[in-house]
């Protein structure tokens, strides 16, 4: 399926893609911070749901989620299929942007956020002890939110 956003270009397999993201969302982290995406991120704009939806995405099929604080998170989603055509500037939803990365010759992800999400675990979000919190995943963390700051579009699983 060929889908054109702004002055973007894919070709999509629905179904494969479809089948990976329902995978995704049924196999997820249970960590607290993990926990508080999968049930706070029904509170997000039902734009991004529709948008990720003409890519055969669950929401809650994220392949990595990346949380800058405990309420602000990064999630990359997996597509089969190709970006055809790149555009110049992420792509918004809702204010939110969405930057399509090449994987390899047959999938792309899709970088979603920074996203505001609601804490809406029982925790205490500062006394929650997550993998989020350990140093070697903070790095990449912030590794992945400076690539993104600094302009290269193309930069907790």
């Amino acid at each position: 399926m060929i889908l054109n956003i702004d002055d973007w270009k894919f070709d999509i397999n629905l179904e494969d893609t479809q089948a990976h993201s329902s995978f995704s969302a049924s196999r997820h982290c249970t960590c607290a911070y993990c926990e508080n995406y999968y049930r706070g991120v029904r509170y997000v704009s039902p734009n991004l749901k529709g948008f990720l939806a003409d890519f055969g995405i669950d929401i809650e099929g994220p392949v990595e989620m990346y949380p800058f604080e405990p309420t602000i998170c990064l999630v990359a989603y997996r597509v089969t299929g190709k970006i055809l055509e790149y555009g110049k500037d992420a792509i918004m939803v809702d204010h939110i942007p969405v930057l399509p990365k090449p994987e390899d010759t047959n999938n792309f992800k899709l970088e979603v956020g920074e996203l505001q999400l609601p804490w809406v675990m029982l925790e205490d979000p500062e006394e929650v002890v997550s993998p989020a919190n350990e140093p070697e995943f903070l790095e990449r963390m912030y590794e992945k939110l400076f690539e993104r700051r600094s302009g290269d579009f193309f930069i907790c699983s």
